[in-house]
């Protein structure tokens, strides 16, 4: 959760850059670049505009990890109890987490620039 408060003025910028693409219907883009972005949601927001959004990705970035916990420990004890399991477990959660997790957060990165 710490660190969402030092990256999250740079993933902002990186959705703002994608968002942009998306709402160009003047054919100019709004900012130049990543610098760019960051400079013009300072000037226009300050501080609160560098994180406005961030309970979003707080809340996105603990039901992640929720999930991720979560699937990892009900797998393992799937797996465990599964008859002459010859793959490794650790392989097939890593695979599982990441199927489970990633849906989650996905649409909430989408607030980001709302």
């Amino acid at each position: 959760m710490v660190s969402e408060v030092f990256e999250y003025p740079f993933d902002l910028a990186n959705v703002c850059l994608q968002a942009q693409l998306l709402n160009g219907s003047s054919g100019a883009p709004q900012f130049c670049g990543p610098v760019d972005c960051l400079m013009q949601t300072w000037k226009q927001g300050g501080v609160l505009g560098m994180y406005r959004g961030l309970a979003a990705a707080i809340a996105g970035s603990m039901a992640v990890t929720a999930a991720m916990f979560l699937s990892y420990s009900s797998f393992q004890i799937l797996l465990r109890h599964l008859p002459s399991n010859q793959t490794d477990p650790n392989a097939s959660l890593s695979f599982t987490q990441l199927g489970i997790a990633r849906p989650v957060q996905v649409p909430l990165r989408a607030l980001y620039c709302m």
